[in-house]
C-alpha cells in the first residue's frame, strides 16, 4: 500500500477508538473474504460449465482449511502477543491470493493475444490448492481473534458491538457485490477479466484490512507451561471445552445446522448460472440485496440478544426462517425465480444476521474464561468440518439426484434437514423456553410496523 494512503489515512486513525478500528477492519476483512469465497467461484464456475466435482473441492476448501488451527494452537498459547500472531498469521494466509491473481491475468493476457484458450479449469484448481493453503494459515488467528475480542469488548455490549460491525461489514459487501454487478460479465474474447479485477480488489481489502488489525491494542496471550507435554496440552486444549455442558450443547447444534446449510448453500449461484441461466451479475444484485437486508436487522437482533432473555427465542427463530428458504426454488421456473429472489434474499439477509449475532454471543459468553483460543478452535473446528462433509456430500447428491431434479431436489432435501435439525436437535439441546413460534410472530410484527 502506497505512502499517500497510510499518509491520508493516519490523521482519521489517530481519532478512531478501538471499536471503530475493529468495525473498519471488519468490513475490509469481510469483503477480502466475499470476494475470495466460494459464492463468486461459484457462480463463474456455473459460467464457465465446470463440473460439479471440481467445484465442489473448491466450496469445501475453505472448511476443510479451518480445521488448521488445531495445528498452531500449541504456537498462540507460546506467543506472548496476540496482535503479533493474529496480524502474522492473517497476512501470511492472504498474500497468497497473489498467486491466482497474478496467474490469471498472465493466462488472460495470453489468451487475448491468441497464444492460448484461457485454461479456466486450470486457474480453478490453483484458486482451490491456494486457498486451501490461505484457510490452514489464515484460521489460525481466528480463535485467537475471538479470544483477543472476549478481552477488549466487555460483556454488557457484545451484542451491539457486534451488530454495529455486522452493519458495517454488510456496507462493505454491498459495495462488493454493487462492484461485482459492475465488473462480474466482463469478459472480453472469453477471458473473466471483471474476475480478475474483482480478486486485485480482494487483495487490497486484505492488505487495509490487516494494517488496520495491527492498529488495535495489544493483549497478552496465554503462555503454556512448560511442564506440560506438547502432545498433553493439544488433548486437553482440544477435551476442555467440551467438559462444559452449555458450550458443548452450543458447538453440536451449531455443526449440525452448519451441515444441514451447507449441503446445498454453495450451489445456489451455480444452479442460477448454470440451469437456469441468469449472469452472475443478476446474482450479485440479490447477494447485495440479502447484505442489505443484514444491515437493516443487525442493530435490531443487537439490541434485542443483549437482553437477558432475549437470546434463545431469537437465536431459534431466525434458524427457523433460514432454514425455510431453499423451498422457494424446488418448483419454480427462471421467470418465477427473477421475480422473487430479490425478496427471498433480502429476507434471509435479516434472519442470517439474527443468528450469527446470537451464536457469537453465545460463544463468547459460555467459553471457559480465561484468553485461551482453546474453545473457539473447538466450536470454528467442529463447524468447518461438518460444513465441509455437507459440501461435498451436496455435490454427490446433486449427482445421484439428476434424474429426479438435481438441485431441486437437492434443495427440497436441505430444507427438511435444516427444519428436522432446528425443531428435532435444538430442541433437545436448547429446549428451555423454545418460544420460536412466538418469536417469529414479534418479528414479524415489528418487520410490518418497521421497528427494525
Amino acid at each position: 500500500m502506497g505512502e499517500w494512503t497510510i499518509a491520508f489515512l493516519k490523521p482519521m486513525l489517530m481519532t478512531m477508538g478501538v471499536f471503530q478500528l475493529l468495525f473498519l477492519e471488519g468490513a475490509f476483512s469481510y469483503a477480502y473474504d466475499t470476494w475470495t469465497g466460494p459464492t463468486y467461484l461459484s457462480g463463474l464456475a456455473g459460467e464457465f460449465g465446470v463440473g460439479v466435482g471440481l467445484l465442489s473441492l473448491i466450496t469445501v476448501v475453505p472448511w476443510i482449511g479451518a480445521v488448521g488451527q488445531f495445528a498452531t494452537l500449541g504456537a498462540y498459547h507460546r506467543s506472548a502477543s496476540v496482535r503479533r500472531y493474529v496480524v502474522g498469521s492473517a497476512a501470511f494466509a492472504r498474500v497468497l491470493w497473489l498467486i491466482p491473481l497474478c496467474l490469471g491475468w498472465y493466462w488472460g493476457l495470453q489468451s487475448a493475444l491468441g497464444h492460448e484458450v484461457f485454461p479456466a479449469k486450470k486457474w480453478f484448481l490453483v484458486s482451490a490448492i491456494v486457498g486451501l493453503v490461505s484457510q490452514l494459515i489464515g484460521s489460525a488467528s481466528g480463535a485467537a481473534w475471538m479470544a483477543w475480542i472476549r478481552e477488549l469488548v466487555a460483556p454488557r455490549v457484545r451484542g451491539r458491538f457486534f451488530g454495529v460491525r455486522q452493519r458495517y461489514t454488510m456496507v462493505a459487501v454491498i459495495v462488493v457485490h454493487f462492484l461485482g454487478i459492475l465488473w462480474a460479465g466482463w469478459r472480453p474474447g472469453g477471458y473473466p477479466a471483471g474476475y480478475g479485477i474483482l480478486l486485485g480488489c480482494a487483495c487490497l481489502s486484505a492488505a487495509l484490512s490487516t494494517w488496520l488489525l495491527a492498529k488495535v491494542p495489544d493483549v497478552q496471550s496465554i503462555r503454556a507451561e512448560n511442564e506440560v507435554a506438547p502432545s498433553t496440552r493439544m488433548i486437553d486444549l482440544i477435551r476442555e471445552p467440551f467438559r462444559d455442558e452449555m458450550f458443548r450443547n452450543l458447538v453440536l447444534f451449531n455443526a449440525a445446522f452448519q451441515f444441514s446449510i451447507q449441503i446445498a448453500g454453495p450451489y445456489f449461484p451455480y444452479f442460477f448460472t448454470k440451469e437456469l441461466g441468469f449472469s452472475m451479475g443478476t446474482v450479485a444484485f440479490w447477494l447485495m440485496l440479502g447484505n442489505i437486508g443484514w444491515f437493516v436487522a443487525a442493530l435490531f437482533w443487537g439490541r434485542r440478544i443483549d437482553r437477558v432473555d432475549g437470546w434463545r427465542s431469537a437465536f431459534l427463530a431466525s434458524a427457523t426462517l433460514i432454514s425455510i428458504s431453499p423451498m422457494f426454488y424446488v418448483f419454480t421456473g427462471a421467470g418465477s425465480v427473477r421475480v422473487f429472489a430479490p425478496f427471498e434474499y433480502f429476507s434471509n439477509g435479516m434472519f442470517s444476521a439474527g443468528y450469527l449475532l446470537v451464536y457469537m454471543k453465545l460463544q463468547l459468553e459460555r467459553s471457559p474464561q480465561g484468553k485461551s483460543a482453546g474453545p473457539f478452535a473447538v466450536a470454528s473446528a467442529a463447524a468447518a468440518l461438518s460444513s465441509g462433509i455437507g459440501n461435498l456430500a451436496g455435490a454427490q447428491l446433486a449427482i445421484w439426484l439428476q434424474p429426479w431434479g438435481g438441485f431441486r431436489a437437492l434443495f427440497l432435501i436441505a430444507t427438511v434437514l435444516r427444519l428436522a435439525t432446528v425443531w428435532g436437535l435444538g430442541y433437545l439441546l436448547l429446549g428451555k423456553q423454545y418460544r420460536v413460534v412466538r418469536e417469529i410472530g414479534v418479528i414479524a410484527r415489528r418487520i410490518v410496523h418497521g421497528e427494525v
